[in-house]
């Protein structure tokens, strides 16, 4: 205690031996005190009325008596001895600025389990690593939430704010595809995310990244992403904000490729290009029964390669080469039609080249509907 005024002046006490106090909760003799108050006392700082309870030595802030079935017993304290907790003097070490590595605290009502690393609360999602429950104190789940945003929050630090995007289904046929992340449980809570894109052909290098206004401070975890260009392939990122306002660095980028349309490709002789037709992707498409015969694109960059073609029972078999080397082949053969199948190669190193899409059988239908390129 470090005035008297915040209880109205001078109050009667108990002179007892220092040593008692330095002392307290050593062990033997001294046990007649604890060093810290026990975990699950609610203290009141005087000053400012707000109200705490001690995790690990530290006190935390209640913001509301509501999930404790409403008001507790508390003891009034002095708010420096809160403020100034574990700052070295003496006098207030009695009580830790932040709980104890190891402390565990349980969010109410929410009724998820935490554990504190240097002052920072982690999820705890499974006691299995720690060999089982162990005791927690409840606490309220704005203490969490709001875990490193300044006074009266400031007994716990805030974790990074941290997103991740969710994997994307990659090639896609789609011109408009929903692009997801993450929201990790954490302490403070993440409250809004931004995200950005860039795009690639196969024949030109990634645009910067790109920062839609409508992409900024979003609280879901999804958006729509429109106008997807045929033989494009668009990189996502994210990144996290919190309610200690924080924000986060951006997250690895997730990419999809939409296939380029068989027309993107020169035709040998050989193949028949059919008038328009709704089943197929772009509503076109590139037969050939002649061995030989090849669809090819210069000057491509790529990674990895996926086919578009259909699948029957008269259907032949086709290889798939940049520049020279054969990276897939594929038999087209089926039990049943099937129009708009993706077949994807094996990833190889990057490279560029011509893409060159050639008939291996004779005398058996190769119908391709288009080729995803892409660069990563």
């Amino acid at each position: 205690m470090s005035t008297w005024t915040a209880f109205g002046g001078p109050q009667p006490v108990n002179a007892i031996d220092q040593a008692a106090i330095d002392n307290a909760g050593a062990g033997g003799l001294w046990n007649h005190l604890n060093y810290r108050p026990a975990d699950g006392t609610f203290v009141v700082g005087a000053q400012r009325g707000e109200v705490y309870r001690f995790a690990g030595g530290a006190p935390l802030y209640v913001s509301t008596w509501t999930p404790f079935g409403g008001a507790q017993p508390t003891v009034v304290v002095d708010l420096a001895a809160l403020d100034s907790a574990g700052s070295g003097a003496a006098a207030f070490n009695h009580a830790l600025l932040r709980p104890a590595t190891g402390t565990f605290v349980t969010g109410v009502p929410s009724g998820r389990v935490f554990r504190v690393t240097s002052g920072i609360a982690a999820w705890v999602s499974s006691w299995t690593p720690y060999g089982g429950p162990k005791p927690t104190v409840p606490i309220t789940d704005a203490t969490l939430d709001y875990a490193g945003a300044g006074v009266p929050w400031q007994h716990l630090l805030s974790a990074t704010p941290l997103s991740g995007m969710n994997v994307l289904t990659t090639p896609t046929t789609a011109s408009r595809v929903n692009v997801s992340w993450t929201r990790p449980i954490t302490a403070s809570a993440l409250s809004t995310f931004d995200v950005r894109w860039a795009s690639a052909t196969p024949k030109t290098t990634f645009t910067p990244w790109q920062y839609p206004a409508g992409w900024a401070g979003l609280t879901g975890t999804s958006v729509w992403s429109s106008g997807l260009a045929a033989g494009s392939t668009y990189c996502y990122s994210v990144r996290a904000h919190n309610l200690a306002k924080q924000t986060g660095p951006w997250s690895a980028a997730r990419c999809l490729t939409r296939p380029l349309d068989d027309r993107a490709l020169a035709a040998s002789a050989g193949w028949v290009r059919p008038a328009a037709d709704s089943r197929y992707y772009a509503s076109t498409y590139s037969n050939s029964t002649r061995a030989g015969a090849t669809l090819t694109l210069a000057g491509a960059e790529v990674s990895r390669v996926t086919l578009l073609a259909t699948r029957c029972p008269s259907c032949g078999t086709v290889g798939v080469y940049v520049g020279s080397a054969l990276v897939g082949k594929v038999n087209l053969a089926s039990a049943t039609t099937q129009r708009q199948v993706l077949f994807a190669m094996a990833p190889f190193s990057y490279r560029t080249g011509t893409i060159t899409v050639k008939v291996l059988s004779s005398g058996r239908l190769v119908q391709i509907d288009g080729v995803a390129l892409s660069r990563t």
